[in-house]
């Protein structure tokens, strides 16, 4: 009798044979005794762009926590296929690792550093022993093997193997096949009533003998079938035992929910973090229009001004007053000709809805310098602070903007209604500090801690 066998990401021409491009939720492992897996990409679940950083690539909160869900949300389902003596044959393929820190692009920092791999649906620590190594000389180690002869009459085509050093958590490796310099490419291990197949990446297999050793490595390792009426036989303790383990697979599915919902939390409350190092208006100005709105301030999206080409950045309907800000980010000090062009737009504004609006600049000027340092108005060159003067457009360092969003969030700022006035009645520099005190001076309320 054909064994039900599922692949996934490798095709099989066989008709008996289930394909799936990837890992699908609503397929159930357990319909099935043989499931093959060949790891599949997970940077195309990435919306963001990919930061690599010293070979290593580095992804944005939000598409860690949706690459986790797609390779992890078939954990529970694989132990349960596993547990009940299924056969999962994995296919050595590129590992592929993506990593994401709460610190985001300081890379440097030696603090938590999340990592996610192609390999994760089977087990966190696996991931850690498959190399990638492109060759495609196989020594087969063990004749006996009902897998060593599919290997021996495919074309095998290297591309990852697995430390020969250990293979845990994985228990009793019985290898068949190495690499030319010993790693293990072909192994045999048993995961609890279950068995994992560690084949090489195959150009081309040998479907037949392929499923005719997984339909005699199935039939031999069950002995004898199971009677329909087994399950009807009473063994005290094993009632009790899988309702643990039920409840433990519901709990576990229960935690993966907590644990996306908050990394979700952590990802939106570290978007002001990009207040002290972001420059692109698409990075920064999300961040600047988060903190004004944690400030009480109503704010419209970017639009562009009616009857005319030039965009703004958005709008304050919070305030005392109408008003119009603009965001700028830059290594340097933020220049004349950044304050000009806002100005012009404020004018053209006036001319096209003839209603006075209050211009703000939010300006994270020396952004790759450390924050403590760049407190103050020496972000904005002298003429940006003179030129604001006379246009009555208010300046805001956005790190002060960061210190007064902490102060807020950690509830010892209560007058907001203060600051907002405060900004709206500034023409030129508008001095934040003074509602965090002791600004930068370890362990003080406003220290910046990064």
């Amino acid at each position: 009798m054909a064994l039900p066998v599922l692949s996934i990401n490798f095709p099989f021409k066989q008709k008996r044979v289930q394909n799936l491009d990837a890992l699908a939720a609503r397929t159930t492992f357990s319909d099935f005794d043989v499931v093959v897996i060949r790891p599949h990409s997970i940077g195309q679940f990435v919306q963001h762009p990919v930061h690599e950083v010293k070979g290593e690539l580095w992804i944005e909160g939000s598409d860690f926590a949706k690459v986790e869900a797609v390779v992890t949300r078939k954990c529970p389902d694989m132990l349960q296929f596993l547990d009940g003596g299924g056969l999962l044959v994995l296919i050595l393929d590129a590992i592929e690792t993506l990593h994401w820190s709460p610190y985001d692009d300081a890379r440097s920092h030696l603090g938590e550093i999340h990592k996610v791999t192609n390999y994760d649906f089977l087990d966190k620590q696996f991931g850690s022993c498959v190399h990638n190594g492109w060759e495609d000389e196989v020594c087969i180690v063990d004749e006996s093997s009902l897998f060593s002869k599919v290997v021996q009459n495919s074309k095998v085509h290297l591309t990852a193997f697995v430390d020969p050093c250990g293979l845990c958590p994985l228990n009793n490796p019985k290898v068949f096949a190495r690499n030319a310099s010993g790693s293990i490419v072909g192994a045999i291990l048993e995961y609890s009533r279950g068995n994992i197949v560690l084949l090489p990446n195959f150009e081309q297999l040998d479907e037949r003998g392929f499923l005719a050793a997984c339909t005699e490595y199935v039939h031999d390792g069950e002995g004898s079938n199971l009677p329909p009426w087994l399950p009807l036989v009473h063994l005290p303790g094993e009632g009790q035992v899988n309702g643990v383990i039920t409840s433990i697979q519901f709990e576990i599915r229960k935690l993966q929910q907590e644990r996306l919902s908050q990394l979700r939390q952590r990802q939106n409350l570290l978007e002001y973090k990009k207040l002290l190092y972001e420059k692109g208006r698409a990075r920064l100005e999300p961040a600047v229009r988060k903190a004004l709105e944690c400030l009480e301030f109503e704010t419209t999206p970017p639009e562009t001004i009616p009857g005319s080409p030039l965009p703004v950045h958005g709008r304050i309907k919070g305030g005392p007053a109408p008003g119009v800000f603009e965001v700028r980010g830059s290594n340097r000090q933020i220049s004349r000709e950044e304050l000009e062009e806002f100005v012009s737009k404020l004018l053209v504004d006036l001319e096209r809805t003839n209603i006075p609006s209050k211009g703000i600049l939010i300006g994270n000027g020396f952004c790759e310098d450390t924050p403590t340092r760049r407190l103050g108005a020496t972000v904005f060159s002298a003429e940006v602070l003179k030129a604001a003067e006379r246009c009555s457009v208010a300046l805001v360092n956005s790190v002060e903007l960061y210190c007064i969003v902490c102060s807020s969030l950690s509830r010892q700022l209560a007058d907001l209604e203060a600051i907002r006035k405060k900004i709206f009645e500034t023409s030129g520099y508008v001095d934040l500090r003074v509602f965090c005190a002791d600004l930068g001076v370890p362990g003080q309320k406003g220290q910046l801690v990064l």
